[in-house]
């Protein structure tokens, strides 16, 4: 029985079953002992259910109908085990140490609902394109309102924080990791950050990030949102 406390990592998937082997690999290779994985497979029509069943007991395989990556890490969310929570985009990887310097950081800062980190931009083949970093921590809501500088796999999340939240808002098929930062943060939890590279964010054609008018759509919505709440300092 491991002494270490249990992170959950949560992938969901759709029809891209040879990036989320990957992913999934990324995960196994963590040095943090105490790792669950599980993959929400969101109604895929491919080989996805056969490559995940290979790896038998160290992944946790959930299927749903195609209802979207929110409702998908939701379903994931509610068959976690662990006292912390990662979403990890089947399309992007962990490096080796990402876990276990995140809950180093965590450690650190009790005050912190969450820990993201500095990461790098890659092409399809896993070429690097760019660095990003570094970034910023502590009390983020004015930068996440000026930008939405957080990558979607990189947050550590105390489970207790989450709960406290509520999860993904199923409405939002582009930007509802950005609407969870900004209620984490208006919430009243601090932001860590680990400024080192510790994964890869995937860029390619078939990327969500390349629906420009729908994530503009989405954010606009959130932010009127996020002014309207009374959470948000007057400044």
């Amino acid at each position: 029985m491991s002494d270490h406390p249990l992170v959950s990592v949560i992938i969901p998937t759709y029809n891209r079953s040879a990036l989320l082997k990957r992913a999934i690999e990324s995960v196994l290779w963590q040095t943090y002992p105490a790792v669950e994985i599980i993959v929400v497979d969101d109604g895929s029509t491919d080989d996805t259910c056969q490559m995940v069943a290979a790896y038998q007991d160290r992944v946790h395989y959930l299927y749903q109908n195609h209802t979207g990556i929110s409702a998908a890490r939701n379903r994931g969310l509610a068959d976690a085990q662990g006292e912390y929570i990662n979403f990890l985009n089947d399309d992007d990887v962990f490096y080796p140490e990402k876990i276990a310097l995140q809950m180093e950081a965590l450690a650190r800062n009790p005050q912190a609902g969450l820990v993201h980190c500095r990461y790098e931009q890659i092409d399809p083949a896993g070429r690097l394109l760019s660095r990003i970093g570094p970034l910023p921590n502590g009390d983020v809501r004015a930068w996440l309102l000026r930008q939405r500088f957080i990558w979607a796999s990189a947050p550590l999340i105390r489970r207790s924080c989450l709960e406290k939240v509520g999860g993904f808002d199923e409405q939002l098929t582009m930007t509802g990791d950005y609407d969870l930062w900004l209620r984490l943060a208006l919430a009243g939890y601090s932001f860590a950050c680990v400024q080192k590279y510790l994964g890869a964010y995937r860029i390619h054609p078939d990327s969500v990030g390349v629906d420009i008018a729908m994530i503009e759509q989405e954010a606009l919505a959130i932010l009127r949102r996020t002014f309207d709440n009374p959470a948000l300092p007057a400044s």
